[in-house]
Parts: structure tokens; C-alpha cells; sequence
């Protein structure tokens, strides 16, 4: 599980300082979610509970008008790959989602 937490640089930086605490966070917060073809990882106007990493696969993240309404009139959607950090405004304030995958 480190390799991936290691792509993003405030773990990174936590690492090099103390990699102790990191090593505990991979054993204790952090789990694998594996999605269905269609299936949701979070709508919409939710809490925030988790930052996300695609390891692998490819998914869309479509931002809804409706929770974020200060965006364009059309709808924005994005290709995700695999290697791409989602939701990490989690981990560091309280947040809701301004869209769904």
C-alpha cells in the first residue's frame, strides 16, 4: 500500500520525516475498494468521508450543476485514470462532494 501513498507529496514528505507514522497509517486507514462497472463511489452533495486512489482501471467523474453551481451551464465530466488521487480535500477539511464517479 505505500508505493501509492507515496505518490502524493504530503505523505511523501511525512514519510521522509517519520516513516514510522506513515507505515502505521497504511496498516490502520487504509482499505482497497474494488468497484463494479456503473457503481458509485460517491454522489453528489455527500460528506466527504475518505480521500480516494485509482491503482488501477479508469472511471468518470462527472460534476454535478447542482452542487456546484458556480461552474459552467453544461455539466464537466473527466476521465479518471488509474494513478490519480480523488476527493483528497478530505483529508485535510471538511468537505462534500461537488460530483459523482
Amino acid at each position: 500500500r505505500q508505493p501509492h501513498m507515496l505518490t502524493h507529496p504530503v505523505f511523501r514528505v511525512w514519510y521522509e520525516l517519520e516513516d514510522r507514522g506513515l507505515d502505521m497509517l497504511c496498516k490502520e486507514g487504509v482499505d482497497n475498494i474494488c468497484l463494479s462497472p456503473q457503481e458509485w463511489l460517491f454522489t453528489p452533495k455527500t460528506y466527504a468521508m475518505a480521500a480516494y486512489y485509482l491503482t488501477s482501471g479508469s472511471l468518470q467523474y462527472t460534476l454535478s450543476l447542482d452542487a456546484a453551481p458556480s461552474f459552467e451551464e453544461e455539466e464537466d465530466i473527466i476521465d479518471v485514470r488509474s494513478g490519480t488521487w480523488i476527493s483528497e480535500a478530505a483529508l485535510w477539511s471538511h468537505w462534500y462532494h461537488r460530483g459523482c464517479t
